[in-house]
């Protein structure tokens, strides 16, 4: 038992390892922490009250890191044809 909670190590192990299901749950919920965690990422920035171009291109390289490829994501932000 690990902290107060009776776990069965083995059987969750076979779980992870045999259930496509498992397996595709956990991925999905990956990529939604990817997708969280650059909003959490953007909104201090968007706080700091810079000027809308400054804070864009501080927010244009945290996006790739939120897609599901990011080694072969780049981003681009077009405000005011700029």
């Amino acid at each position: 038992m690990e902290g107060g909670i009776a776990t069965d190590a083995p059987l969750m192990d076979e779980l992870k390892h045999n259930n496509p299901d498992y397996n595709r749950l956990l991925h999905d919920q990956q990529e939604r922490l990817k997708e969280l965690s650059c909003i959490n990422r953007t909104t201090p920035i968007l706080k700091e009250g810079n000027p809308v171009e400054e804070s864009l291109q501080h927010i244009v390289v945290l996006l790739p890191a939120a897609f599901q490829y990011p080694e072969y994501t780049v981003a681009r932000i077009r405000y005011f044809d700029k």
